[in-house]
């Protein structure tokens, strides 16, 4: 799963390069930051597992975890879709990595 997160994300992010609106200087910031994150959580789970020796509970409390997340985020995208729809203004898509210069 992460090889494919990785994957769909560097794909996305050289188109965006190659037709020049990628602003390097936000890519290189959130990048360093989202690496840092995902080698912080990795390691903070074999510490835990290793050390603990708890891997059906800690996998049971990280797929709760997930599974929550995955509610929260179905839900606000219904209920902005529905709330779109109702408006009737119709779907106006910005690009927050535009370089503005």
């Amino acid at each position: 799963m992460s090889i494919s997160n990785l994957l769909g994300s560097a794909s996305g992010a050289f188109v965006y390069l190659a037709q020049g609106r990628l602003n390097i200087s936000y890519a290189l910031f959130y990048g360093l930051f989202a690496l840092l994150g995902s080698y912080t959580g990795v390691w903070m789970v074999y510490f835990l597992v290793e050390r603990y020796q708890i891997r059906a509970l800690f996998v049971f409390a990280l797929t709760i975890c997930f599974v929550t997340a995955l509610g929260a985020i179905l839900y606000i995208a219904i209920r902005n879709t529905l709330g779109v729809e109702a408006a009737g203004v119709g779907w106006v898509f910005t690009n927050i990595c535009r370089y503005v210069g």
